[in-house]
């Protein structure tokens, strides 16, 4: 069982990495007083952002979906992710909202992952998510193509703005000097 869930963990991480979060980190430990609470997934620079993941093939149930908001409430996060590969009880839809928590259930999941990926797997449509999940879950992360690009081009674009204001200088400083 603990195997099947770091399979999900291990691809929410890949995942939200390929979305341009920052600083992805699993099974970290918090630790307030007597009171501990190891979290799946913390991702974030500043304020932590918590992500807890479900890999069940029935409903998650209202109790873990109550304990990880406990959790939440104990060390107030930025953000609370709650991540499964099938779907949440309806009371949990219901209270996600009055706690704070964005639930992302399978078909949410499996749309997010089409999201982060430039260039998708063939038959990727046909293929089921607990497979996709077990399939990624193996491999060592190496950053999608849609994202290198996005990485790239901010960097990319920032210089050569700057390399074209050198350059232009002359036409631009009357300009600016008239602003000012």
């Amino acid at each position: 069982m603990k195997k099947k869930g770091d399979s999900l963990e291990i691809f929410t991480e890949h995942l939200f990495k390929d979305l341009g979060k920052k600083r992805v980190r699993r099974n970290k430990t918090y630790k307030r007083g007597s009171y501990r609470a190891q979290i799946d997934l913390v991702y974030g620079l500043i304020r932590p952002s918590f992500v807890e993941c479900k890999n069940y093939s029935s409903l998650v149930s209202y109790a873990d979906f109550m304990k990880f908001v406990g959790v939440c409430e104990t060390f107030n996060p930025s953000e609370r992710v709650m991540v499964t590969t099938s779907d949440f009880e309806g009371r949990c839809y219901h209270d996600a909202h009055k706690y704070g928590v964005k639930l992302i259930n399978g078909p949410k999941l499996k749309q997010l992952y089409r999201k982060s990926r430039f260039l998708l797997p063939k038959n990727h449509k046909k293929a089921s998510l607990s497979k996709i999940v077990r399939d990624r879950s193996k491999q060592q992360y190496k950053p999608s193509v849609k994202r290198r690009a996005v990485n790239y081009s901010k960097y990319g674009l920032l210089f050569a703005a700057g390399v074209f204001a050198y350059e232009h200088q002359e036409k631009w400083l009357p300009l600016i000097q008239d602003i000012f």
